[in-house]
């Protein structure tokens, strides 16, 4: 017992160093007004006592709510202080990793920790994405501490953390699910059909309604949340899925001629991450199932991370871009750490120091403590009441904003932005007056009859509408995703003259007299 308490304080002391270190160099630069912004927007009007999902485009409720709640916690609803409930889950997230690996051999040295520890915070980059991150990593805890001793309570645990992944974004639920079917599978297939195995699969089943009461909760209490929520999977389905592709950048299609050695050696890293994510979500349960039937032990973690494998393989190359390979690649880092740290001898320190120089160079380009500097045009400027340090794109972006809004929203007028500024609402301090807010996906007739209906002219000031293609694809302008609002927008307002930034056609009320 006391072994174990020193382990967990050491490793709690380990990840608190770095999470805070990241937090100092990191915390204060930079702004998204895409994928942050859509974020903050969504804790923002969860603050003002708005409902995610019912009232607003929105990933799963608990992300939002726990945000909130310590947001509220620190009387604080600006943008550092959504970093840091950010940051918050990150150390969760870096200690469960640092603990399921830690607990995979029976004597893991000081220096091996410091490399698994540097290899998975090198991963965890954008705080607006490390709920994804930290729930991959506690499916995968749960599922090795289930693999370690399938004991009645704790098929009860590892169903609450599948429910809870769900709260927080139902396709980690949907992982979850999966994974779990396979672990349940590994640890259960030699016990027979008999009353014991029942009814540990029940306790599993209990544990997992459990997990998501939060959300049925909701549907049952908060009027109109059920309605929305199964509206919202009805689009899901409809789209067949929330990212656009991306082509998958294989080792084999890297150009490496043509990119400077370190791009071309990041690229080439960044493929093989890729390829080593998908081969390790197939290798991996193979030889889980054959372990399995040969009756064969293997590190609990590892069991964790070959359940999750294929599932979060799948994540990674839904949109194979670096953003989505760290949410995808968790379980492969945690599996080969596992693997590594019950070896001994040079191979191990040597693939444990590739594994993480690896990781820290390919994502070191994602940091921006790294490369930003005032002679690189970054400046200070002031987002949500705090000094934010920001690229010279992102700060004519802010003071581009805040000249619209001064110029063309007066008292009681409001910014329509679309496609895909919602940080824009949140920079303002403004309400959506649509429900979606990230506009993206092509969208049927009757959705767009329904957001039209919720736009009165008389009380928008200004269009802002990005009508570019989207990944270089036509389909993707908005005119086309959305050819009745864009016509909408033209027949009740007045296009401005060309603005001095030409991303955008700017929209104001046409004036009295005019036909609609």
């Amino acid at each position: 017992m006391r072994k174990t308490a020193s382990l967990a304080a050491w490793l709690a002391g380990l990840t608190a160093v770095l999470v805070v270190v990241l937090f100092r160099l990191e915390g204060r630069l930079d702004f998204s007004l895409y994928d942050e912004g859509f974020l903050w927007y969504g804790v923002q009007r969860v603050l003002a006592g708005e409902v995610p999902m019912r009232d607003f485009m929105a990933y799963d409720p608990g992300r939002y709510y726990f945000s909130a709640a310590l947001m509220r916690l620190w009387g604080d609803s600006g943008l550092m202080s959504l970093r840091a409930t950010g940051a918050v889950v990150e150390a969760l997230g870096l200690f469960a990793g640092l603990w399921i690996v830690a607990r995979s051999a029976r004597r893991v040295g000081a220096v091996f920790l410091v490399l698994a520890a540097v290899t998975l915070v090198a991963w965890m980059q954008c705080y607006w994405i490390i709920y994804n991150i930290t729930i991959a990593i506690l499916l995968v805890a749960a599922l090795a501490w289930l693999a370690a001793n399938p004991t009645g309570g704790r098929h009860l645990g590892a169903g609450i953390l599948v429910g809870l992944a769900a709260v927080i974004g139902r396709n980690h639920g949907v992982y979850g699910l999966v994974g779990s079917l396979c672990a349940l599978a590994f640890v259960n297939a030699h016990r027979g059909l008999n009353r014991a195995l029942v009814g540990r699969l029940a306790l599993w089943g209990l544990g997992v309604v459990i997990g998501f009461a939060p959300t049925l909760v909701m549907c049952a209490v908060v009027p109109g949340f059920y309605a929305a929520y199964l509206d919202n999977i009805r689009q899901l389905l409809a789209m067949s899925g929330t990212n656009i592709t991306l082509p998958i950048p294989w080792p084999w299609t890297v150009p490496l001629a043509r990119l400077s050695p370190d791009m071309a050696v990041r690229k080439l890293l960044v493929s093989l991450f890729f390829l080593a994510t998908g081969l390790f979500g197939i290798v991996s349960l193979a030889w889980l199932a054959v372990q399995g039937l040969r009756r064969r032990p293997l590190p609990p973690v590892f069991v964790g991370a070959a359940c999750l494998g294929l599932p979060y393989a799948h994540y990674a190359f839904s949109r194979a871009d670096i953003i989505h390979l760290a949410h995808g690649i968790f379980p492969m880092l945690l599996g080969c750490l596992g693997l590594l740290a019950g070896k001994r001898g040079a191979a191990k320190w040597l693939a444990t120091l590739v594994l993480c120089g690896a990781s820290v160079f390919v994502m070191m380009g994602e940091y921006r403590f790294v490369y930003s500097s005032p002679e690189k045009g970054w400046t200070e400027v002031t987002i949500g009441g705090d000094r934010i340090v920001v690229d010279a794109e992102t700060a004519r972006d802010v003071a581009f904003l805040r000249g619209l809004a001064d110029k063309y929203l007066g008292p009681g007028k409001e910014l329509l932005t679309m496609p895909r500024w919602p940080g824009a609402y949140a920079l303002l301090g403004q309400r959506s007056p649509v429900w979606e807010i990230y506009a993206i996906h092509r969208r049927p007739r009757a959705f767009e009859e329904q957001e039209i209906a919720r736009l009165d002219p008389s009380r928008i000031g200004l269009v802002l509408l990005d009508n570019q293609a989207l990944d270089g694809r036509d389909d993707l302008r908005f005119q086309n995703t959305h050819p009745l609002t864009y016509r909408f927008v033209r027949e009740h307002f007045d296009r401005l003259p060309e603005g001095t930034d030409p991303r955008f056609e700017l929209y104001v009320p046409k004036k009295p007299g005019e036909n609609g």
